[in-house]
């Protein structure tokens, strides 16, 4: 028990220097999405931007769902809606939103 409270305590001081290396990386994310002009590596990036956001700050999360969900079009992959669907309903489901998340799951066939 008194190890587990250690682990803890070293976990809760290094919190910081992990909270630093979050936003290391989601800049570097931002950066590199701000530079390309690929569309499939805008998508990919904002996946990943999705991702990182995901337990860290929803609603970037959401907004990053949103930038892959324009690209779609444009990238001519609109079997690519259901990730949306779902990348929304991981969200919604972490933000306690259930309904919502229902909603979106049910937009995406069975099959897929």
């Amino acid at each position: 028990m008194e190890r587990s409270l250690q682990e803890l305590d070293s976990a809760i001081l290094q919190k910081p220097m992990f909270h630093k290396y979050h936003e290391v990386r989601l800049d570097s994310f931002k950066q590199e999405l701000s530079q390309t002009h690929d569309l499939w590596k805008a998508y990919h990036l904002c996946g990943s931007l999705f991702y990182e956001y995901l337990h860290f700050q929803a609603d970037s999360s959401l907004h990053y769902i949103e930038q892959k969900a324009q690209l779609l079009p444009l990238l001519k992959a609109p079997h690519l809606q259901d990730e949306i669907h779902i990348n929304r309903a991981e969200v919604y489901n972490i933000k306690g939103m259930y309904t919502e998340s229902l909603a979106e799951l049910q937009a995406t066939p069975p099959d897929k």
